[in-house]
């Protein structure tokens, strides 16, 4: 068991054919264009996936496509989190047999839960295969932690074959505190795109993301330049990136503004997706996606980045 890199992964969709099988195509078409921009790695079927809204059949044929289609040329991390905890074992286990990099999983869905439960879920699925794991905790849509935050890290370095978390939060002194507790025990990967920036200052050693679907390229482009310290640059690219997202969020609609992005900018179909969330209000209109892309491009377009390392 190793440890993952850092960088920039995209929290892949899962495009998908109008009967919500899985689109070979369009699913090769989207890892060629993560390769091509050079990101760092790929987290399969998470929320922004729509892993937890398939079946398990489908799960797996997603994931045996990704890998195909990827043929070793970046890690793969797939996310495995379900309401039943077998399900979420068989999927880590056919995980393990694809040779991916990693798994992952959310706490317990569904059922009512307490951190007891939701870490014998952690372990149960943590300790059913080799390879490196990641819990998710997305702390947006949680309200925190139950525990302390010193509580719930070590905890979480309690779980077996853990080496990172992926952590959705827009408190960055919790983000920071964790960081300090567990320092290089722990790899941090931020789960808020538009807090990219502030989460690698804060320790992030990676992010994961829907929107590295449309913008790998500039948002890889951002964090380097964070890293190299153009702050001033980086900060006026992430208050565009805040103000496209404040909007595209707060409509209800990001899926579809994802769909059509992705299909303008790099002709790639994702499909109209399996949940309620993808199939809510109407299309945007193309040039306002454009122009919101370009807004996202333009700010990248003043950055200056240097051949160093990420971290």
């Amino acid at each position: 068991m190793g440890d993952l890199p850092g960088g920039l992964w995209p929290a892949m969709y899962t495009p998908l054919t109008a009967d919500g099988s899985p689109n070979p195509a369009m699913i090769e078409k989207l890892v060629e264009l993560f390769v091509a921009q050079e990101l760092d790695g790929i987290y399969l079927l998470g929320a922004t996936g729509q892993g937890p809204g398939m079946t398990v059949d489908v799960r797996k044929q997603v994931a045996e496509l990704t890998v195909k289609a990827n043929d070793g040329r970046l890690p793969i991390v797939i996310h495995v989190g379900a309401i039943a905890t077998a399900d979420a074992i068989e999927l880590a286990k056919h995980s393990a047999d694809l040779g991916v990099e990693g798994v992952s999983s959310v706490p317990t869905i569904f059922f009512p839960t307490t951190i007891d439960v939701d870490f014998h879920h952690y372990h149960s699925i943590a300790s059913a295969t080799d390879l490196p794991f990641l819990p998710y905790y997305n702390a947006v849509s949680s309200g925190g932690f139950a525990v302390s935050t010193a509580e719930y890290i070590k905890r979480v370095l309690d779980i077996p074959n853990v080496v990172g978390m992926k952590l959705t939060s827009h408190d960055l002194y919790s983000f920071g505190l964790i960081h300090s507790i567990a320092k290089d025990r722990l790899l941090l990967y931020s789960g808020a795109d538009e807090l990219n920036c502030h989460a690698t200052l804060s320790g992030a050693h990676g992010a994961i993301g829907t929107y590295y679907n449309v913008w790998g390229g500039p948002f890889k482009k951002m964090r380097q330049a964070c890293i190299d310290g153009q702050f001033e640059a980086s900060r006026d690219f992430m208050l565009t990136v805040q103000q496209v997202l404040d909007r595209v969020m707060a409509s209800g609609r990001s899926y579809r503004f994802g769909r059509q992005a992705i299909q303008l900018l790099h002709g790639i179909d994702i499909g109209p997706g399996v949940s309620s969330h993808c199939s809510f209000g109407d299309d945007w209109e193309d040039a306002e996606v454009l122009s919101m892309c370009q807004q996202v491009e333009a700010a990248a377009g003043l950055l200056a980045v240097s051949n160093q390392t990420s971290f």
